[in-house]
């Protein structure tokens, strides 16, 4: 893994297939670092963890990590509650009841699990509603009867005092069960961020002017029927509808880099599509229902 792949001081990229979806990030406490081989991190008196910063992800999900210890011993946890703990050096799983915390220990699996210290490997953990999957270095360990149903908190990676961590990857995917019966991981759209919030003026140019004279925004009026406006140093902006056409009933507008295979990834995840994809060149829109009807947009303009 090269740096690039790492995020600068904030902690390790956490992904979903090509998409970025954040960072994992290290209690401030302990002491860490990005190296090229991913985020270490280690801790002496008090316990500490790095976590998915902000992003709590919901069973049906797929966990795999690539990691390392000092002493061939981690824990993957979705909050405090759910957890497994892998020991490479005396082979044994241990794992912990989302609802019941409970603590079970596998110790039949002691032939299966084997690895040493500072050497990675590859965790996977399938989280369903009603079991999870534990694959480790891609072979089935175990499979855990427990209520993982209304499983929904951040991903974190820890171990014990005096331990030294290495996670050189981390990869969290959506599960959705197909008509069969069986599981499959999900691709989600890189909606990276809100780019605007949409509002239906009378008067495009005079309401633009307002913002920019009452309010200090950086507005403009664009033409067309259409103006925005922005707070000066950083902020979702407006955009204003004095004409909204195709647009009317837009509530707010996804920015994403790439609308085609996000137009074709949301097509097939089942939203709905209201309209179709419109490229205008150097600007390219579409819109879409959520679950509720309300009419948002997702565009995609040329990074500046």
């Amino acid at each position: 893994m090269s740096m690039q792949q790492l995020a600068e001081k904030k902690g390790l990229f956490v992904t979903n297939g090509d998409i970025v979806l954040g960072n994992l990030v290290p209690d401030p406490h302990i002491d860490s670092e990005l190296t090229n081989d991913g985020l270490q991190f280690s801790y002496n008196d008090r316990w500490g963890c790095a976590r998915t910063a902000g992003m709590a992800f919901s069973a049906p999900m797929q966990i795999k990590a690539e990691i390392r210890s000092s002493v061939a011993d981690f824990r993957l946890h979705v909050g405090p509650n759910a957890c497994i703990r892998i020991n490479g050096l005396d082979g044994f799983l241990i794992s912990r009841d989302p609802v019941t915390k409970e603590e079970k220990e596998e110790t039949a699996l002691s032939k299966q699990i084997s690895f040493k210290p500072n050497e990675f490997v590859h965790i996977q953990w399938d989280i369903l509603p009603d079991y999870s999957v534990v694959k480790l270095n891609d072979e089935e360990l175990i499979r855990i009867t427990g209520d993982y149903s209304k499983l929904t908190n951040t991903v974190h990676i820890s171990s014990y005092k005096d331990v030294s961590i290495t996670v050189k990857s981390l990869d969290i995917q959506r599960l959705s069960k197909g008509i069969m019966g069986e599981y499959r991981t999900v691709q989600v759209p890189d909606l990276r961020s809100i780019g605007s919030v949409f509002i239906e003026v009378k008067d495009s140019t005079v309401t633009s002017e307002w913002y920019a004279t009452k309010l200090g925004l950086t507005a403009a009026y664009l033409g067309n029927g259409l103006g925005t406006a922005r707070p000066i140093q950083h902020g979702v902006g407006i955009t204003m509808l004095g004409d909204p056409g195709h647009n009317a009933g837009v509530r707010l507008g996804f920015y994403t880099p790439d609308i085609r295979r996000t137009y074709e990834i949301m097509k097939e995840n089942g939203v709905e599509i209201v309209g179709e994809l419109r490229d205008y060149g150097d600007f390219a829109e579409f819109n879409f229902k959520d679950v509720d009807g309300n009419l948002m947009m997702v565009c995609w303009s040329p990074e500046k």
